[in-house]
């Protein structure tokens, strides 16, 4: 494991996050097994499933052997059990410690970087696909967009699956976790918007953009009536003859070919 010795002290929420995710780790560790690698989405509902169902299918539409991947916000790989094969070269990164060594144990091909998304110390153009899901809010949008932009090669990819600053219910939902302790301010503040999925999209020749969850305030109350599976069967059927993105609250994002 490569560990990046900071050269600015690290800001408090960025503290308390490392902290919270090495206890996450912890009891992780203690739920599971080392070498498990289906239980990416053992603990969410088939109603919340379709993003990230979406999110590996455009990763393996568009990786190749050989490639250079980089996967912001790791943590313990759960999603980084899913991807991987060894036709290519990953590089985790994350800030909690505890969580690589979790990944390194169940993953150990996986080369894993204790870094921050601001400051990556990897050399410019040097990556072929920067892959993240959950974790663009953990870092300053400016500088986490510049480092993107900097490790990619011209031509080369990017595929982020992340929450969305819209839907005044999850909103809402966010807030109450900070109230709880269960996250800092910052992540909050720093929740994708529109306005930055456009941003990084214009930087690539192509982007393609899904959203989820529009339909999910309705679907979980339908299911207590109808049950999981066809409240499921109904949310992605609208899903996909009405997508909305006005109070969807979860994205996947695909941007190819860099520009120079």
């Amino acid at each position: 494991m490569f560990s990046l010795s900071r050269r600015k002290k690290s800001t408090s929420d960025e503290e308390i996050e490392r902290q919270r995710y090495d206890q996450y780790a912890l009891e992780e560790l203690q739920l599971v097994k080392i070498g498990d690698a289906g239980t990416a989405l053992a603990d969410i509902s088939e109603l919340h499933k379709a993003p990230f169902l979406k999110y590996y299918d455009e990763i393996s539409r568009k990786i190749e052997p050989g490639m250079n991947v980089l996967e912001l916000g790791a943590g313990t790989g759960r999603n980084t059990s899913v991807i991987y094969r060894d036709a290519f070269n990953l590089t985790a990164l994350d800030i909690s410690r505890k969580s690589l060594a979790l990944l390194q144990a169940r993953l150990p091909s996986v080369e894993t970087l204790e870094a921050s998304m601001e400051e990556i110390p990897l050399p410019a153009k040097s990556i072929d696909m920067i892959i993240s899901s959950g974790s663009l809010s953990y870092g300053d949008p400016g500088l986490v967009n510049k480092e993107i932009l900097r490790l990619l090669k011209p031509g080369g990819h990017l595929i982020v699956l992340d929450s969305l600053n819209g839907n005044p219910i999850y909103r809402l939902n966010r807030w109450l976790h900070y109230a709880r302790g269960k996250r800092t301010k910052s992540t909050i503040s720093r929740i994708p918007d529109k306005a930055r999925i456009r941003s990084l999209s214009l930087e690539f020749n192509n982007s393609e953009i899904f959203y989820f969850g529009s339909y999910l305030p309705i679907m979980e109350f339908l299911q207590v009536f109808l049950g999981p599976a066809r409240a499921n069967q109904i949310n992605l059927k609208l899903e996909k003859r009405y997508p909305s993105k006005k109070n969807a609250f979860k994205f996947v994002l695909t941007c190819s070919a860099l520009k120079n």
